[in-house]
């Protein structure tokens, strides 16, 4: 049986990469399982957001692409990244997949400069909450709904102070 694989594929326009089929199905399949509000909008417009502008590291199984990150690490001068999307397949849920491309981000954006790394989350999605704070994200605020995350990546302070929750 072969090893599951990480292989990291960087964008940054429509003529670098592309936001495969694979991608494309896992995030059609799971706005499907969330009734529409994992991608709220026009679906088509997101993904075409995120394959000009994002960075990619996927996770294989057996071939098959079961997990993915993208990502925003193209601002050096504000030296914030920023976690868009982490979606595993459900077969490969609870498996620190996630964990391991979420380390993967953030280490790029560490090994790029950046001084933090930001996101957000549904308020409601308590596995993917968890996995962020594990992860060193802490709460910034609470604003519609969802949590404002960010992990520092130096010893600066951190001027927006985390909200404890």
């Amino acid at each position: 049986m072969p090893e599951p694989s990480v292989r990291t594929d960087s964008q940054t326009g429509s003529s670098g990469g592309s936001v495969t089929d694979e991608i494309r199905e896992l995030l059609f399949d799971e706005n499907v399982r969330r009734g529409g509000k994992f991608i709220p909008g026009d679906f088509d417009a997101y993904v075409e957001k995120i394959h000009r502008h994002a960075e990619f590291f996927r996770h294989y199984r057996n071939g098959k692409c079961d997990a993915f990150i993208a990502f925003y690490c193209n601002d050096p001068d504000a030296k914030r990244a920023f976690i868009t999307l982490v979606l595993t397949a459900p077969s490969a849920r609870g498996s620190k997949v996630g964990a391991g491309l979420v380390a993967a981000a953030v280490a790029t954006a560490q090994a790029r400069g950046f001084s933090s790394v930001e996101l957000e989350v549904d308020v409601e999605n308590a596995p993917a909450v968890a996995l962020y704070k594990k992860s060193g994200f802490d709460v910034l605020r609470e604003t519609a709904g969802r949590y404002v995350m960010k992990r520092s990546l130096d010893s600066s302070a951190n001027d927006d102070g985390p909200l404890r929750r």
